[in-house]
């Protein structure tokens, strides 16, 4: 990675936006020390900050890796974590079983530990088959709850397509709530694709093709430039 951002320094290249996802601890560093370099005040960086689910770290992340996401988000306008990412962020256990309520209160202290415009906590569980986003944002900190159905499956990579289509609808002009709605539309296409084959086997991941025709007609309405 240090080669790269070294061959795009020399271009003297520009970001209209960054989104980092799944990183190791020596590209983080990296990071930590060059995107400045690729930024400016007006660059859009989403950060989905990749790193455990279901209350425990990945393998191969540790105490280290945390506490360098911690310095590295900093420099997000946007956050994704789920709720165990956000426990470990804030170095608060409790929220690791925690739903709606917690979830409500950690993007509140995210905000203000880290002074992110826009934190969104995804894979919040609720009762009767359903899965949530908390959000909050600056500058009214408005606390706001997307819903979706959560079908019985898991899949690989949904976190990451999230991110990814919400990073897309931002930058094209759409409101950050907006944008959710876009991204959890999405999911919620891609999955129900992937289920609705013969043989739907989760290890596969998504099957977003079907839903990218709907995805960029939406992106392409995106005339407002309104991030609130």
């Amino acid at each position: 990675m240090a080669r790269i951002i070294t061959h795009w320094q020399k271009l003297k290249l520009n970001f209209d936006g960054v989104y980092l996802g799944y990183l190791g601890l020596k590209p983080l560093k990296e990071l930590q020390k060059s995107l400045s370099t690729l930024t400016t005040p007006k660059t859009l960086v989403l950060i989905d900050p990749v790193m455990g689910d279901n209350g425990h770290l990945y393998h191969g992340f540790d105490q280290e890796y945390v506490n360098a996401m911690k310095e590295l988000i900093q420099r997000a306008k946007i956050l994704t974590p789920n709720l165990t990412e956000a426990a470990f962020l804030l170095d608060q256990p409790q929220l690791l079983n925690g739903g709606i309520k917690e979830a409500s209160i950690a993007v509140k202290q995210l905000q203000e530990r880290f002074g992110i415009p826009f934190i969104l906590i995804t894979g919040v569980p609720l009762a009767n088959d359903q899965i949530a986003v908390v959000g909050c944002q600056k500058p009214t900190g408005e606390i706001w709850v997307k819903t979706q159905t959560r079908f019985p499956a898991s899949y690989f990579g949904t976190g990451d397509i999230f991110a990814a289509a919400l990073f897309a609808a931002v930058i094209s002009g759409h409101s950050i709530q907006l944008s959710c709605d876009i991204a959890l539309e999405l999911l919620h296409m891609a999955i129900r694709a992937r289920q609705e084959e013969s043989q739907s086997d989760p290890r596969v991941g998504l099957n977003y093709n079907s839903a990218l025709p709907k995805f960029l007609k939406q992106l392409a309405q995106g005339e407002t430039n309104d991030r609130r």
